[in-house]
C-alpha cells in the first residue's frame, strides 16, 4: 500500500502548497514519482508510474498537473529530438545542465559558469541581477558515438 501521507512531506510537496495547491492523492502519486527518479521522464512515463502508486490517477489529470507544475515553475521540459519532452524538477538551489538531445541524459555542472557575466551585465545595465537560466543541449559521448558509427 502507497505511503501517501508520507509524500505530502517531500520537498516537492511542500512547494506545491506554497504556490496554494491541495495535495491531492494524484498530485501526491506525481510528486513522489518526479521526487524517487533521478533521471528524467516523459509525460507518459511519469502518469505511468504514478498510476502504479494510485491506480484511479487518469492521464488527462496526470497531463494538467505536470502542466501546472510547469506553469509554477517546478518543473522545467526538456526538448528532445523528434519532438518529445522530458522533464526535470526545477531545484530551490541554482543549478545549470547540459541536456543530451538524443537520448535525453542530463548532466549537472558542479558550478555556475556565468557568474562573471552576470556580474559584468549588472555593472553594464545598473540591473540588480536576482537569477538567470542557461540550458546547454547538445550530444553525449554514446550519441556522438553512435552517429559517428553510422547507427
Amino acid at each position: 500500500m502507497w505511503d501517501y501521507k508520507g509524500a505530502s512531506k517531500l520537498p516537492l510537496a511542500r512547494r506545491l502548497a506554497r504556490h496554494g495547491l491541495k495535495l491531492t492523492r494524484p498530485r501526491l502519486a506525481i510528486v513522489q514519482v518526479l521526487s524517487e527518479h533521478p533521471g528524467h521522464l516523459s509525460t507518459q512515463e511519469i502518469w505511468e508510474r504514478a498510476k502504479s502508486l494510485y491506480q484511479p490517477l487518469g492521464r488527462a489529470t496526470a497531463f494538467r498537473t505536470i502542466n501546472q507544475m510547469v506553469q509554477l515553475g517546478l518543473l522545467r521540459p526538456l526538448p528532445l529530438r523528434g519532438g518529445e519532452q522530458r522533464f526535470m524538477v526545477v531545484r530551490e538551489a541554482h543549478h545549470h545542465y547540459v541536456v543530451c538531445i538524443q537520448c535525453g541524459t542530463v548532466v549537472e555542472l558542479p558550478e555556475c559558469p556565468l557568474a562573471d557575466l552576470a556580474e559584468e551585465v549588472a555593472a553594464s545595465s545598473g540591473f540588480q541581477i536576482t537569477g538567470h537560466m542557461v540550458e546547454f543541449f547538445g550530444l553525449c559521448h554514446e550519441c556522438q558515438d553512435t552517429q559517428e558509427g553510422g547507427g
